[in-house]
């Protein structure tokens, strides 16, 4: 997993959470809700729900996207053997190709859904947490 413990203050901190690997910060740390509005156990309950949204890695989607690429090409060599009646070399690239392609599609849609399940989680999170705004220190600017 990740190291460290990373405190949410505010919910609007829940904002810059995101599977996705680009926009990640490093190291990504537990995620800990450092408020009162919430008692202990709820907090651990909304706590223990938004780990596992925002550690979600999208293994089982892209493994299903890797099963699928190898059916998908177990089938296009099969028609192959029935057609010519002989498969060669660019058919096994033909598998490994398709089992790569749909490992990485798989692996995308999968993020891409892990990372809408955590904003809806982050959205029902801020409904629930109600606090201040945040306010800067007051400036001579404008």
């Amino acid at each position: 997993m990740a190291a460290g413990i990373r405190a949410i203050h505010h919910p609007d901190e829940l904002n810059a959470l995101s599977v996705l690997p680009l926009m990640q910060p490093r190291p990504r740390g537990i995620l800990r809700l450092e408020t009162t509005a919430f008692a202990a156990d709820e907090r651990a309950s909304w706590e223990k729900r938004l780990n596992r949204a925002y550690h979600a890695c999208a293994c089982g989607e892209a493994s299903l996207g890797m099963i699928t690429g190898v059916l998908i090409a177990i089938v296009w060599v099969g028609l192959r053997i029935a057609t010519i009646g002989s498969i060669g070399i660019t058919d096994g690239a033909i598998v490994l190709g398709s089992a790569v392609a749909g490992t990485v599609i798989g692996k995308i849609l999968g993020l891409f859904r892990a990372q809408v399940r955590l904003r809806r989680l982050v959205n029902a999170l801020q409904t629930q947490w109600r606090s201040e705004p945040i306010r800067l220190a007051d400036t001579d600017c404008g």
